[in-house]
C-alpha cells in the first residue's frame, strides 16, 4: 500500500493497494535421464527444494537419473520439495573364490555369476595339475557383471631331468617328474 499502516489521511485520499497473486505455482521439468548436476540445477532454478536419492540400477547409467517423485508438467508451488533417484550403475557383485577347485568348476562358478573369464596356465610344485592356483581380482572383491577374472591354473610341476655317465661310457638320464604340458 502506498501509506504506511496506522496512519491517518484526509478522506477522499487515494491509497494505493498491492494484492497478492497468491503463491506462484511452477511447471516441473522432465529430469528423467539427465545427470545429477544438470538435474538439480534445473529443478533449483524454478524454485523447487531438491533432494537427491540414489541407488543401484541395471538399465540406467551411473549418475544419471532414474526417477523424480513429481512427474514432468506438474505444476506445483515454488518452493515445493521433490525428490530425485540418481543411479549408482550396476550392483557389484562379490568375486567368488575359485582358488583351489578345477579349471572347469572355476569358470562355471565365475560365468554363472556373470563374468568373463581369461584362463592362463603356469607350472606349480604345490598344486596339482589342471587346478587353480590364483585369481584376479581376488575372492570376496566387488566386480562389476560382465567384468573379466583371470585365473592361472596349474600346469603341475616343470619336468627336471638328470644324467650322467656310467663307467662304460654310455650316458643316463632320469626323468624325475612328468611334465605335463599338452
Amino acid at each position: 500500500q502506498s501509506v504506511s499502516a496506522d496512519t491517518q489521511v484526509a478522506k477522499d485520499t487515494v491509497v494505493n493497494l498491492t494484492v497478492s497473486l497468491g503463491i506462484q505455482n511452477v511447471k516441473v521439468t522432465n529430469v528423467l535421464g539427465a545427470g545429477k548436476d544438470t538435474a538439480v540445477s534445473a529443478l533449483q532454478s524454478l524454485g523447487l527444494k531438491v533432494t537427491v536419492a540414489e541407488e543401484y540400477s541395471d538399465s540406467v547409467a551411473a549418475g544419471s537419473v532414474i526417477s523424480q517423485s513429481i512427474a514432468a508438467n506438474t505444476e506445483v508451488q515454488k518452493g515445493s520439495s521433490i525428490t530425485i533417484t540418481v543411479s549408482l550403475g550396476k550392483k557389484p557383485i562379490k568375486v567368488t573364490n575359485v582358488v583351489g577347485t578345477t579349471k572347469d568348476s572355476a569358470v562355471a562358478a565365475l560365468q554363472a555369476q556373470g563374468f568373463t573369464v581369461n584362463v592362463t596356465e603356469e607350472h606349480s610344485e604345490s598344486v596339482v595339475a589342471g587346478y587353480v592356483i590364483s585369481q584376479t581380482p581376488g575372492a570376496n572383491t566387488d566386480a562389476q557383471s560382465g567384468s573379466s577374472i583371470t585365473i592361472v591354473v596349474s600346469k603341475g610341476p616343470q619336468s627336471t631331468t638328470t644324467g650322467g655317465t656310467t663307467s662304460d661310457g654310455t650316458t643316463t638320464q632320469n626323468t624325475l617328474t612328468e611334465d605335463t604340458d599338452n
